[in-house]
């Protein structure tokens, strides 16, 4: 489908070539990025491949979020009742937020930080990959 000599002889071919290819959504893009006719079984084989891949990287994307909300409510939850003689629930609601306020603050920065291993084109990032994965979810 791509041409592999190409990668030889031009400089930056997997940020220029293979990286958009693999951000970019729907058959027809994809084809025509990959300069392939889409009609052998070879090209719908690879596109299957691609979007297989692509699934399952949204739906990490999606999950992400959420594991860094119940990781940090957890650690709030046993930070809370870590060596006290009594419970309220104040504590365990403040101790609660200021794991949640710190785990995302560390989930922001790690996104920003992990957007340019993965070359995303057009100046995005991840957490506009993850605001784009919600908003095709709600659509249907």
């Amino acid at each position: 489908m791509l041409d592999i000599l190409n990668a030889l002889y031009q400089s930056n071919y997997l940020q220029e070539k293979i990286f958009p290819i693999f951000w970019a959504r729907g058959e027809s893009v994809v084809m025509n990025m990959a300069g392939a006719s889409g009609n052998s079984v070879e090209d719908k084989g690879a596109y299957l491949q691609l979007a297989l891949v692509q699934e399952v990287t949204d739906w990490f994307i999606l999950l992400m979020f959420w594991v860094v909300f119940f990781t940090a409510t957890a650690y709030g939850t046993l930070q809370a009742k870590k060596d006290v003689m009594q419970f309220n629930y104040i504590s365990m609601f403040v101790w609660i937020g200021v794991a949640n306020i710190v785990g995302f603050f560390a989930f922001i920065l790690w996104a920003k930080i992990a957007s340019l291993a993965m070359f995303i084109p057009n100046g995005e990032d991840l957490l506009i990959k993850l605001w784009e994965a919600y908003q095709n979810l709600l659509k249907g």
